[in-house]
Parts: structure tokens; sequence; C-alpha cells
């Protein structure tokens, strides 16, 4: 199926169908593009016109299914969440060629379709991580209360805040994980103005409560955090974790994995927002 899917060329922006009976008799005169158009809307990729023009918003879709390919651990399949680690390796380069191909058969053939990370987790997993009550639910179909959303890329940093927080005696009350954006998320790919690592999953606001003392924002402004609060502080630092009282304009309590590049930034944006904006199923992730 693969050698056949789309043709024996690569396909590429500028490229377009012709018709059959038309004096050019390429490879991609046989509705190869609209077909390729097609099987990513089929995949949850593509949104625009099927004209058999390949143009950028073709291009970008195509971009998009490979990073999603190379980058993403689960898939939707029968409006279920399903674990699918990937096997794309190629470069993101909107360029249709033959292990492009290969991928999208292989999603054709197992009815995938893409989506996010985000997981949910149940605050009852924990020990000495809650959720607070300037704490917001997410408005969404399959969101329960009592539960965190975040990328599953941060579950083992929440995971050892737990067990650090436990072994210095603090409390840790979550006031904020993931974001929605203001604007819904559904069809082309475009980035926020201001790239918040909570809109894609990967911050936390909370406040480090040790003993009786709240160490929260105005108690880092005034410089009286606890010692306790120091030290969860460095230890989350030396995890990997950015800290907002680094930042130029501080931000505490608050923590984060940053995403630096604007490539993975953009489509763990569209992809996470999305799972929100469109009630995509969200997996509880227990241990």
């Amino acid at each position: 199926m693969t050698e056949e899917l789309y043709g024996d060329s690569n396909l590429k922006q500028g490229d377009k169908d012709l018709p059959e009976n038309g004096p050019n008799k390429k490879a991609k005169s046989k509705g190869y593009v609209k077909e390729l158009q097609n099987d990513l809307k089929i995949l949850g990729i593509y949104f625009s016109k099927i004209d058999g023009n390949f143009g950028a918003k073709t291009k970008q879709a195509v971009e998009t299914f490979q990073w999603n390919a190379k980058k993403i651990k689960k898939r939707i399949k029968n409006n279920s969440i399903v674990n699918d680690p990937p096997v794309y390796t190629e470069s993101i380069t909107g360029i249709v060629n033959p292990t492009t191909k290969k991928e999208i058969a292989r999603w054709l053939e197992k009815s995938f379709k893409a989506t996010g990370d985000l997981v949910r987790v149940n605050e009852s997993q924990f020990s000495n991580i809650e959720i607070g009550s300037a704490f917001k639910k997410i408005k969404h179909l399959h969101i329960n209360d009592g539960e965190i959303v975040i990328s599953g890329e941060i579950i083992k940093y929440l995971k050892y805040a737990d067990s650090k927080a436990k072994a210095l005696s603090l409390n840790i009350v979550i006031n904020q994980a993931m974001r929605v954006n203001g604007q819904k998320v559904t069809g082309a790919v475009v980035p926020p103005a201001k790239k918040s690592q909570h809109l894609i999953g990967h911050a936390i606001d909370c406040n480090i409560v040790d003993g009786d003392i709240w160490n929260n924002s105005q108690i880092f402004a005034n410089g009286k955090e606890t010692e306790n609060a120091k030290k969860f502080i460095a230890a989350m630092k030396k995890e990997g974790l950015r800290w907002g009282g680094d930042f130029t304009n501080s931000d505490t309590p608050h923590f984060d994995k940053q995403i630096i590049s604007v490539i993975d930034y953009k489509y763990k944006y569209f992809f996470n927002q999305r799972m929100i904006s469109e009630n995509q199923k969200i997996p509880l992730t227990t241990w």
C-alpha cells in the first residue's frame, strides 16, 4: 500500500493535481494531492479546502503530522486514547517522502487520529500535594473535580515534588496548572503572542506551606520564605525545573519545564489546547 500511496514521487509545496486527460501525464496528475489532503483530514490534521493544490496550508498540515508522529506517544482510536510510541524519526520538512507516506499509511490502517499529551492526575495520588481553593477546574467533559491537568512530561516532576515535600514536611498547594487560552483552538496552528508554559501544560503555580506559614507571592516578594521552602525550590531547580523567582519579572511561586524550541512550543500548544477545546479524551494517570 505504501509504495502506491500518492505515487512514486515525493509530494511537496507547489505540486498540483492536473486533469488526467490533460497534456501533463506526470505522477502528480492523478489526484495525489487531494488524496493526501483528504487523508490528513481523516487523521485530524488538515482543516482547509481539499483542492488538489499543495500550498502553504497543506505544507503546514504535513509538518504538523510529522511533528505529532515524532513527538507524541498517544493517539485517538475509536474515540479512546491509546499508547503508540513514536517510530517516525524523520525531520519536520513538510515534504511527503517515502517515510512520511509509510507513517500516514500506518495511521490510516490503525484508524489513528492526532491528539496531544495532556493527562489527568487526581490529587489523591499525592501525599503532600493538593489542589487549593483558588484552583479553577477546566470546563471539559472528561475532567473531574480533584484532578490536575498537565502535560505527561511533567508527571515525573510532580512525583518528585511530592516526595521532596514529604521529606521536608511541606505541603504543596496548587493554584493553577494547565491554562486554557482565551481563543478557541480547532483549526490552523497559530501560537499565542505570549508563550506561557501554562498554555502547554508545562507549569504550575503553587503555595509552599510550611507548618502555619504559607510561602506565597507576598512572602517571596518580602524575602520572608522559610528555610524549608528554600530547600524545596533548590531541589526542584536541581531536578531541571525553572523557578519563577529567577525570572526578570519575578513570578512566584511558579515552576515550569520550559520548551525553548519555537517549533515544539507551537505544535504542543496547538495539540494540547485542542484537547480542551474539542473535548478530546484526556487519560487518567495513576501509579
